[in-house]
């Protein structure tokens, strides 16, 4: 899929770690970005919220790094919100108990 809304990943601390906002298509041009981000911030936060609100496209590339960084020994990892095609792909592929689990009655 075309880039037209390029990954951006911001990481701001929080009382309980960080929240990592993730805005534009997460495929595999930009999975790599996530991916980094993700383990900065879970090396140097105990608790990593997810925030995938703005996510506008997400292929299985952006799955794998997400379900990558929840299997992490180094912090927890919790997607707190996400929009509805992420939400979709989720129960789709039936990973919203692994990644997304609060928001399994929502989905």
């Amino acid at each position: 899929m075309a880039n037209d809304r390029p990954l951006d990943v911001l990481v701001v601390e929080n009382e309980r770690g960080a929240s990592v906002v993730v805005t534009g298509e997460l495929d595999i041009a930009t999975r790599d970005v996530l991916a980094s981000r993700l383990d900065n911030a879970m090396e140097r936060f105990p608790h990593v919220q997810v925030d995938l609100s703005g996510v506008t496209f997400i292929d299985s590339t952006g799955l794998h790094a997400l379900l990558a960084a929840s299997q992490t020994d180094s912090a927890s990892f919790e997607i707190v919100s996400t929009s509805e095609t992420v939400r979709r792909l989720l129960l789709l592929t039936g990973l919203e108990d692994v990644l997304a689990p609060g928001l399994t009655s929502s989905i």
